[in-house]
C-alpha cells in the first residue's frame, strides 16, 4: 500500500514519502 498510487492510498502514499 505505501508508495502505491491507488486512490484509498493516497494519504499513506504521502506518508511514505
Amino acid at each position: 500500500v505505501r508508495g502505491t498510487p491507488n486512490a484509498a492510498s493516497t494519504s499513506q502514499e504521502v506518508v511514505d514519502g
